[in-house]
């Protein structure tokens, strides 16, 4: 038979001379590219409080207020991208080959202050001599200081997958995806400090997160008219390679970092992820669609730079100074891996066309 024709039946589509379209919903031609505008928050970055005011600045002393940290950073929602693409290997579009890459915005976070808004500006830590609450003064009047704090939070994410059909009906489809995924979480947090006292400082701390791993799940479409419901959920297992630096760039002793814990740390973890997601498209041509919906990706230990944060000061205070002090716990401050979750959500809108 001339055409195109074909037979939709309880086994699918069967050819019966030129290639078919698809049984149940359209899916249009044999590729496709999606371009989507993001809209998402990440979860809060967590940090000790790390600049108090007024004085003694230690925390917990009637009256001493938290200017940066001390709890959840309030993440805002950044912009972001992602290219979905993909293309049917057979004329029944019945298994397919695809891939996506997503970018998410800096969050970049930010604080500083100097004597001129807040004369007693400090740096509370815990102090090695009694295991008590103490804080370093960084402006005290008559001395003028200020403080610097920024951090830093990059993600992206990339996978390629191969999609069978599992079951079809004139107007749903459901897939069955599998494949191999990889993500990066790159954040960091540089807290810089200023006085006549002492030479200025640094302390560094930059943490990277690196995913690979296979991944699995369910793509599924309900099309009514020229209107659909998307639904996709995979879930993936594989191994999270987490890195932390800490650093004192000027070769110094910093206020939080030490010899004691400076150096570069690697481990191994297992981990695992989910991704879903659902949209409601519509068709104003058959090859093209507009879509609207929500999204989430989460992971399983992520190590973040307040987590491996110790506010533990192992040197003794000497007027109001360290530099130069004898130690009271030379272990102090230290290292170690402390892993979280980490997720990122948020509204999308595409644009797909279909060749």
């Amino acid at each position: 038979m001339a055409g195109g024709e074909f037979i939709c039946g309880q086994t699918g589509c069967e050819v019966i001379c030129d290639p078919c379209a698809p049984c149940g919903p359209v899916y249009g031609d044999m590729m496709w590219a999606e371009l989507e505008f993001l809209l998402w928050w990440r979860s809060g970055r967590y940090f000790p409080a790390l600049a108090t005011t007024p004085a003694p600045g230690v925390v917990g002393e009637p009256g001493v207020r938290v200017l940066f940290g001390g709890g959840e950073l309030t993440e805002q929602a950044r912009p972001g991208g992602r290219l979905n693409f993909g293309m049917w290997l057979e004329p029944c579009q019945t298994i397919g080959i695809g891939g996506s890459f997503l970018t998410l915005g800096n969050a970049r976070a930010r604080f500083s202050a100097d004597e001129n808004q807040y004369p007693f500006l400090a740096v509370p830590f815990w102090d090695a001599k009694d295991g008590l609450p103490n804080a370093y003064p960084v402006a005290n009047p008559p001395r003028p200081g200020n403080i610097a704090i920024e951090s830093n939070s990059d993600f992206l994410a990339a996978d390629a997958f191969l999609r069978t059909l599992w079951l079809q009906g004139p107007v749903t489809r459901v897939d069955f995806i599998f494949g191999y995924q990889l993500a990066r979480i790159d954040e960091d947090l540089l807290l810089n400090t200023s006085t006549t006292l002492v030479p200025d400082t640094r302390d560094a701390f930059l943490v990277q997160n690196e995913f690979h791993g296979g991944h699995f799940g369910l793509k599924g479409q309900y099309r009514w008219g020229a209107l659909s419901l998307d639904l996709s959920a995979k879930v993936g297992f594989g191994n999270m390679a987490q890195r932390a630096q800490l650093e004192n760039p000027h070769g110094s002793d910093g206020l939080l970092i030490h010899p004691s814990n400076e150096g570069t740390y690697r481990r191994d973890e297992f981990s695992y992820m989910h991704d879903v997601g659902i949209s409601l498209a519509y068709y104003p041509v058959e090859r093209l669609k507009l879509s609207v919906g929500y999204s989430m990706i989460f992971f399983s230990d992520v190590v973040r730079p307040g987590e491996v944060m110790d506010t533990y000061r192992g040197q003794a205070v000497v007027d109001s100074d360290w530099f130069g002090a004898p130690q009271v716990d030379p272990t102090r401050p230290a290292f170690d891996f402390n892993s979280t979750h980490y997720y990122v959500h948020g509204l999308n809108a595409g644009l797909e066309f279909r060749f």
